[in-house]
């Protein structure tokens, strides 16, 4: 299977989705609720900060790319 690879931000190419979502479909995944998706935080403190939620279905979680790569929050069967 070939490898699959989307660039979402990248400084040096001048590349920047402010949103951008992949489903299932797109990712060639049999889980039907799979999905990553890309916004930014808009308001408060928060403003500007880019999140990356990757969900499998049943484990979800949010990566801050502009901060370290760190996890922010994170979900299993919708419990935090």
């Amino acid at each position: 299977m070939a490898v699959k690879k989307w660039t979402l931000i990248d400084v040096a190419e001048r590349v920047f989705y402010d949103e951008f979502v992949l489903t299932s479909e797109d990712l060639g995944s049999d889980l039907a609720r799979a999905e990553i998706r890309k916004s930014t935080l808009r308001g408060g403190l928060a403003d500007g900060v880019d999140v990356v939620r990757i969900h499998n279905g049943r484990l979800a979680f949010d990566v801050l790319p502009t901060r370290g790569m760190g996890i922010w929050k994170a979900w299993l069967d919708d419990e935090p």
